[in-house]
């Protein structure tokens, strides 16, 4: 009993200490101001803040579900954090999140960049 007791509150702890972000982001042609685009993908941002870790889930273009620790975070809380990835930075801001490109991506070689759709 003590031990489910145990798991139970551990279990509560690490999810109040847990904060998501979600965006939706879609590829578009460098130059359009984000108005020829591609596809659109979403993806959910989890800050644990114990761990000083973010998660990213998201779906491939499959269908199929991607899980993944982004292990190129810096956290400073659940509001303020970044993550680089091979394409780009993502940035939240006293809770608010931006992008930015990365200039030496595959995506810009191709003439495409991330956009983030504002809801």
């Amino acid at each position: 009993m003590l031990k489910s007791l145990f798991f139970l509150l551990t279990f509560i702890s690490m999810t109040a200490c847990t904060k998501s972000h979600d965006l939706t982001l879609t590829i578009c042609d460098i130059g359009t101001n984000c108005n020829k685009c591609y596809e659109v993908v979403k993806v959910s941002y989890s800050v644990n803040v114990i761990t000083k870790q973010v998660s990213v889930e998201s779906k491939d273009i499959k269908g199929k579900d991607i899980n993944e620790v982004n292990n190129k975070c810096k956290v400073i809380d659940g509001n303020n954090w970044a993550c680089d990835s091979a394409f780009m930075t993502t940035q939240a801001k006293d809770g608010v999140l931006t992008i930015a490109n990365k200039p030496e991506s595959s995506l810009v070689n191709n003439k495409k960049e991330v956009c983030l759709v504002r809801l």
